[in-house]
């Protein structure tokens, strides 16, 4: 049996570290954003990612890109630049500490693939790449996801993702039916002044 003095401080020792738990806990959490993302599913308009925040300092996540490996032309990949959906349009999602967010991007308006070899940018897809690629995503390649975040002390940071491609069909032929010719053109192309009215 505990003695009638053993038993006062035992409750008390187990009162005292109970108390000391948070603060151990929290002595324990990095003061800093640590922040990942994992895929989660794909749509015609969508794609969605959970992030996750590990750290003990809030941060935010902006943009990602989408890969797709080209093994047909050089071992190239064609990249998809994503951007974050928001309702006020503000281009960033806060990754809380010690939580979770799940997060949607989007193919960012007026940006169709670009087709990269090395450090090279080859190309812009136009409508021939556009049926290549996306007969890209029903085989069994695997696809690329880099996520781009914002930490507490200003710092940039990026994770990546392998997964299969086929869970990306949806989200591809969206994307790709989404553009318009104008969104085709090369750059240099879309900033050339229209031609001059002819008047007669």
């Amino acid at each position: 049996m505990i003695g009638a003095t053993a038993l006062p401080l035992l409750v008390a020792l187990v009162s005292v570290t109970i108390a000391a738990v948070p603060i151990v806990a929290d002595a324990l959490t990095p003061k800093a954003s640590i922040i990942s993302a994992a895929f989660q599913a794909a749509s015609g308009n969508y794609l969605s990612a959970l992030v996750s925040n590990a750290g003990g300092r809030p941060g935010s996540i902006s943009a990602a890109f989408l890969t797709i490996p080209d093994d047909d032309k050089k071992g190239g990949d064609w990249i998809y630049a994503l951007t974050v959906v928001t309702p006020d349009s503000a281009g960033a999602v806060v990754a809380p500490a010690q939580s979770s967010v799940l997060v949607r991007f989007a193919a960012r308006k007026g940006m169709p693939p670009n087709y990269f070899l090395g450090k090279d940018i080859q190309k812009i897809a136009t409508d021939d790449d556009a049926e290549h690629i996306e007969a890209l995503t029903l085989g069994d390649a695997r696809c690329g996801l880099r996520y781009f975040y914002s930490n507490f002390d200003g710092s940039h940071s990026t994770t990546e993702q392998t997964i299969g491609c086929s869970d990306l069909v949806e989200f591809v032929l969206g994307a790709e039916h989404a553009l318009d010719d104008n969104d085709r053109k090369a750059p240099a192309d879309r900033n050339q002044p229209p031609p001059a009215e002819k008047h007669h």
